[in-house]
């Protein structure tokens, strides 16, 4: 079973595309957030292993923007969040 950051790093070669919801760009910014949470996950995961403890904090993860991506997101819902997901292109 592949690892959650070799998914996500496979994902980044549909980066420079729109999705039907999201502009490319944001579609990279999400893809940087998906990332680092990997990343960080990663980092808790060892502190656990090694020392029964960690310090870290999670980050956020976008999920309701990764499954807009994926187009797994509920039909209803992806009308609803058609807004949503221009957040990013609204900020710049």
């Amino acid at each position: 079973m592949p690892s959650v950051v070799s998914l996500i790093v496979s994902m980044t070669d549909i980066s420079m595309i729109n999705t039907p919801y999201m502009p490319a760009d944001c579609v990279d910014e999400v893809l940087e957030k998906c990332e680092n949470f990997a990343d960080a996950l990663k980092l808790i995961v060892s502190d656990l292993r090694q020392q029964g403890i960690t310090q870290r904090s999670r980050p956020e993860f976008p999920k309701s923007d990764l499954l807009m991506i994926m187009g797994k997101e509920k039909t209803t819902e992806n009308r609803i969040n058609m807004a949503a997901g221009w957040r990013c292109y609204m900020k710049q």
